[in-house]
């Protein structure tokens, strides 16, 4: 049943095979059905106050691991994050999402009290769920935003009649946005170790990428504070160190850093090796093998400049942006050309990128992971780092394949090696302009087909079949 709930349908993160929480979830099922579903039982429908519920959950989930695999260090996911969607899901009526950077950030910017939170992390809820009714009532004033909202969902969305899941995507806009007062967030000055003594600085820079170890903890994301993240720190390396630096790292990578800000990289205390814009959100990539948190960099210059007056900064992740003189200072040394009192990266533009299935295998590529870069014919000045592209194949089978981002700038390289094994047209090898992509949606066993976007009349004007079709920030049709 479980399983049956999530259903591929919509291709979100949810039916995701990398959706730790639910492939957890359905682990503990499948070796102990019974124990699994009691818990569940007392998660939905127990007596005891929602927190008391939440933290028993959790404690019987990573019980029943450490005495299923008590040779491994495991995470059993089953946070409050993933407990809020389990409560979602089978009670939306009752229940509200959470995810504890939308929670903090819609709090910061409506103005409205912190949420209580002493002690232990799930008494939280409580403020959280008085903080979703009082949001209610006020949305339930306001029948333009209840009508607004209602025209967006289609047949196949929850009805809500109770209007909670209009509370949670007014709370994620809100959160998304600058605070009262301050604009646009200005950009962000972080030193970065590219791994121990700079190890992984040439691969990233190819790639397009700043990532982070401390491999364990898995999908940053998870975490909703740096208090989780020490505590798991501490607990997986058995050791009884703050870890301060160490979890302020991973949660900054996931939550601090910004697109726009500039990221500064460096090799053991003595050198600057280059610097880089981020171009796009954290992820977490199962199927690299180290590093796996990652976020998109565009790294703009490359080279060695040793620190002038001292040591550099010991951390592996840090903000410099309020020691002014220091930004200046690198600024100048380094050469970040025109980052200083810039606002952020520009906005992405929306691409199609075609495949001829008589020349190319693309839903084979996908399949394989293989597809890391694209051919680009027109408009290659207009790519750019950060852009978002529709992967379409034509042919009697055409659709949308994939969703992917544009990590490079478009420049002559080769095809990757992996990659070639799904060309049938070696002419298509040569070496020839191409941007790197990273694939976000692998649609291939699932494509968007054509037929069914014709349907839709909200991409009456998607142009499909255009070969590099530029949309003019045309979000929505992504």
């Amino acid at each position: 049943m479980i399983d049956r709930s999530f259903t591929h349908q919509h291709q979100n993160l949810w039916v995701g095979a990398h959706y730790f929480p639910k492939a957890m979830l359905m682990e503990w099922a499948g070796r102990d059905t019974e124990d699994a579903r009691n818990a569940l039982r007392e998660l939905l429908n127990g007596t005891p106050p929602l927190s008391d519920r939440m933290h028993e959950f959790e404690r019987r989930a990573d019980e029943h691991l450490k005495q299923a695999r008590p040779s491994e260090r495991l995470n059993s996911y089953q946070g409050m994050r993933a407990m809020a969607l389990w409560l979602g899901m089978v009670l939306p009526d009752q229940h509200y999402l959470y995810k504890a950077t939308v929670a903090t950030g819609f709090v910061e910017r409506a103005g409205h009290a912190p949420l209580a939170k002493p002690g232990d992390k799930y008494t939280v809820m409580p403020s959280y769920y008085q903080l979703c009714q009082e949001l209610r009532t006020v949305l339930l004033s306001r029948p333009d935003i209840i009508e607004a909202h209602r025209a967006r969902r289609d047949a196949s969305c929850h009805a809500d009649p109770e209007h909670h899941l209009l509370v949670q995507d007014f709370m994620y806009f809100v959160s998304e946005r600058a605070a009262p007062g301050q604009g646009r967030r200005p950009v962000h000055y972080w030193i970065y170790a590219p791994g121990e003594n700079a190890r992984h600085w040439d691969e990233f820079r190819t790639e397009g990428i700043m990532a982070l170890g401390w491999d364990d903890l898995e999908d940053y994301a998870q975490y909703g504070t740096v208090g989780e993240v020490k505590k798991v720190l501490q607990r997986q390396e058995g050791s009884t160190s703050s870890k301060k630096n160490d979890a302020n790292a991973v949660f900054d990578m996931a939550n601090s850093v910004a697109i726009g800000d500039v990221i500064i990289a460096k090799r053991g205390l003595s050198d600057y090796l280059g610097y880089g814009i981020v171009t796009g959100e954290h992820y977490y990539d199962a199927a690299r093998p180290y590093f796996r948190n990652c976020r998109q960099v565009n790294w703009v210059k490359a080279g060695v400049w040793p620190e002038e007056k001292g040591q550099i900064v010991r951390k592996t992740l840090t903000d410099i942006t309020k020691d002014t003189d220091q930004v200046k200072r690198l600024t100048k040394l380094i050469g970040i050309d025109g980052a200083t009192g810039s606002t952020t990266a520009h906005e992405p533009n929306y691409w199609v990128f075609q495949a001829n299935p008589k020349y190319y295998d693309a839903a084979g590529a996908l399949r394989a992971g293989a597809a890391k870069s694209w051919t680009v014919t027109a408009h290659q000045s207009k790519v750019r780092p950060g852009d978002k592209v529709i992967i379409w194949v034509t042919g009697p089978q055409a659709g949308c394949y994939a969703l992917a981002t544009v990590t490079s700038d478009v420049d002559e390289m080769p095809m990757d090696e992996n990659d070639r094994a799904f060309v049938l047209d070696q002419a298509q090898v040569l070496k020839q302009k191409r941007a790197i992509i990273r694939v976000e949606h692998e649609l291939s066993q699932h494509p968007i087909s054509w037929s069914a976007i014709q349907e839709l009349p909200s991409m009456a004007d998607f142009k499909g079949g255009n070969q590099r079709h530029h949309f003019h920030g045309d979000q929505g049709t992504i």
